[in-house]
């Protein structure tokens, strides 16, 4: 090999190293079956980022939640300047509230962390450290404040501090506090407190079950072993079903949880793995650590975003729980972040987060994969089969990993009674169960069209042996005769 060739060589190689590794801001991937993580091509990309001077409204100082409202403008809780700031659909100032009168006094935030804005633009904050609830009108009148609920102040050594809300269509209020560990707090539409909403127990061993058994009543309410994980985030569907994230998980299942108006979990966890994050653990203050869900946003289609605040990055899952992309990263970069706390989507499908330590909005828009994968998805959920199989097939010529479309143009098949094809695409996506629904259903067609085959045979052959006994009785007769 000549000299001029080698450094060709090395200098190609030297390249592939430095190019290959993709930024942690955009890299996207996914588990299979076996919970192995594989590159993906980029789903979403930064786009813009704005801080609180650059908006106009002053540097922000901590800020925690933010809501995208149905007519598009965007609420910040810029909790550290106790204020909401309010920007139009396309970016620019809208006001900003950090004083209001009620029953003829002006009151002051204290600290909020959250937001929320129902469909007839009623504004909902948490006052975290003013303990309360304040709502607002359209036109921005503060029509109604819901102190500490009555039954808060029942338990012992804790401070009602709210810091997310959701509103469901009758009203109903589910608020988030912090280190409140009975679940959410579910209020009428008077701010009256009903129950304690989606709390679900620690899973007890013999040895919890009979000391449990010997604990007064007090004792079990100040017990933190025996009590249910507490929540950091919550936000509502279509439906009126509640979904909220898990600040610490119990198990490998329920870091996202989706709750019906009883309070019940009915998250569907039918992907390849749950709806948890990353699955390889980290150690944050000794303790090993995998992902920490601060906070989560629902889309129309049924699919659902969560932010982890451990790593940056931002989970989308399908309504069954399959892992559409992910993106995101802590780091110095450009799109990549330091303390995440919020999520929200605009209408124009690019994501927000919002990063507290940064004091700034991060924009990210989709690339033509996330489209194209959106698109299936919508189209599933329409019943669209054969549109969505064109969107997976399309996805499939991006990437030769992804399961997820390999399932995809499988179910889209199956829809369409293509059993077989249906199988061929399973047997990639390694997805046995629907595999098995597939061959189920190809077997019975192969029975069906077997049987039907087997019936015109009898059928022929019977004639053929009629025919032929009644010329044989004919010519019998012609030779009597």
């Amino acid at each position: 090999m000549s000299k001029r060739i080698l450094v060709f060589v090395l200098t190609i190689i030297i390249i592939m190293t430095v190019s290959f590794p993709v930024s942690a801001a955009y890299a996207n991937y996914t588990y299979d079956v076996w919970g192995d993580a594989y590159i993906e091509p980029d789903s979403y990309v930064a786009e813009l980022a704005l801080d609180g001077a650059q908006i106009g409204a002053g540097h922000f100082s901590s800020p925690k939640d933010l809501f995208v409202a149905t007519n598009g403008n965007l609420y910040i809780a810029d909790t550290g300047n106790h204020r909401i700031v309010i920007l139009n659909s396309n970016l620019t100032l809208n006001r900003v509230i950090n004083t209001f009168i009620y029953n003829e006094k002006e009151e002051k935030f204290n600290q909020p962390n959250g937001v929320f804005v129902d469909k007839d633009g009623s504004l909902y904050v948490a006052d975290t450290e003013n303990h309360r609830i304040v709502v607002f009108n359209a036109a921005d009148e503060c029509v109604a404040i819901y102190d500490t609920p009555e039954k808060m102040t029942e338990l012992a050594d804790f401070e009602y501090r709210p810091i997310r809300i959701s509103v469901d269509s009758a009203g109903r209020i589910f608020v988030v506090s912090q280190d409140l560990s009975k679940g959410m707090l579910e209020l009428d539409s008077d701010g009256n407190f009903v129950s304690f909403f989606g709390a679900t127990s620690v899973k007890e061993n013999f040895a919890d079950l009979i000391w449990s058994r010997l604990l007064t009543r007090e004792q079990k309410d100040n017990d933190s072993h025996s009590q249910p994980t507490e929540y950091s985030a919550n936000d509502i569907d279509q439906d009126g079903f509640v979904y909220g994230s898990i600040s610490a998980k119990l198990g490998s299942s329920v870091a996202i949880r989706r709750l019906n108006p009883m309070g019940e979990d009915v998250l569907r966890r039918t992907g390849n793995q749950d709806p948890v994050g990353d699955l390889d653990a980290v150690v944050v203050s000794g303790a090993e650590v995998s992902t920490q869900f601060v906070d989560i946003c629902v889309h129309g289609n049924g699919s659902y975003s969560a932010l982890d605040q451990l790593r940056g990055r931002v989970f989308t899952y399908d309504f069954d729980g399959n892992l559409l992309y992910v993106f995101g990263g802590i780091g110095n970069s450009y799109g990549e972040l330091q303390t995440p706390t919020a999520i929200d989507r605009m209408h124009d499908g690019r994501y927000i987060v919002l990063d507290s330590e940064l004091q700034q909005l991060v924009f990210y828009k989709s690339t033509e994969y996330a489209q194209l994968i959106e698109k299936a998805v919508t189209a599933q959920d329409l019943r669209q089969y054969s549109q969505a199989e064109e969107y997976w097939r399309k996805a499939l010529t991006m990437t030769t990993n992804s399961e997820l479309a390999y399932v995809g143009v499988g179910k889209a098949l199956f829809r369409q009674r293509d059993y077989e094809q249906a199988m061929e695409y399973f047997k990639l996506g390694n997805n046995r169960e629907w595999y098995s629904k597939a061959f189920k259903e190809y077997r019975r067609e192969a029975l069906k069209e077997g049987f039907t085959y087997i019936i015109w045979g009898v059928v022929i052959l019977a004639g053929g042996v009629l025919v032929f006994n009644t010329v044989r009785k004919i010519r019998k007769r012609g030779r009597m005769g």
